[in-house]
């Protein structure tokens, strides 16, 4: 999610993932477990794994790309990038994407399970004629969207059963939780804080309305 948001920044107009499945032409030795550090977006059994749910975040991207100050800490910082969504002519409302991102500086040398979430501190300023409709936040993290951790729950069964499958697609699925409570409005700035573990992702959508 960062190099893409980065990447973008510098003006690449696409980027391709390599491989879309777990199944490809290359694989000699075709593995047999659901989970295994393969290449793919989708497993063997047609789960969809967290970096294909974070693809589906970025479907939501809007056409602008707005500039936005990241400040990085030392140990675990959290990276934004933010596009804009505006409807048709007739409509009147706009849409904020932020898409936070959690990760560890390549000057650090720190253990995952040691590293502390990352705290995106958003301050959106909004003119008086602007009021926010709905705020949401969608995480993928090893708790939210995250078919492994639900297959490690379920004690790596393997070959999966057709109830196994159901509860890993219902585990990856995406869910939109409302963000009200994360933000405050104080004097036309916007301001909340969103939470995200090592090597998770947020995509916090704040829906401005014209009065």
């Amino acid at each position: 999610m960062r190099t893409i948001g980065r990447t973008a920044q510098l003006g690449a107009l696409a980027l391709s993932f390599w491989t879309f499945s777990d199944v490809f032409e290359e694989i000699t030795h075709p593995e047999t477990k659901p989970f295994h550090d393969g290449y793919g977006l989708l497993t063997i059994d047609n789960i969809r794994k967290p970096a294909f749910r974070a693809f589906e975040l970025l479907s939501q991207a809007g056409r602008w790309m707005l500039p936005v100050n990241n400040t990085i800490e030392t140990e675990n910082a959290c990276d934004v990038w933010s596009t804009l969504s505006m409807g048709n002519a007739a409509a009147t409302t706009t849409t904020l994407n932020l898409f936070v991102s959690s990760f560890m500086p390549v000057s650090t040398n720190r253990e995952v399970h040691n590293t502390p979430s990352c705290e995106a501190q958003i301050f959106v300023t909004i003119d008086e004629e602007t009021t926010v409709k709905s705020a949401t936040v969608t995480r993928i993290d090893s708790s939210h969207a995250n078919a492994f951790t639900a297959w490690k729950e379920l004690d790596r069964p393997n070959p999966l059963s057709s109830q196994d499958k159901d509860i890993l697609n219902s585990a990856s699925e995406l869910l939109a939780e409302d963000a009200s409570s994360f933000f405050t409005m104080n004097s036309g700035i916007l301001t909340g804080v969103v939470k995200v573990p090592p090597f998770g992702v947020a995509l916090v959508l704040i829906e401005l309305a014209d009065q």
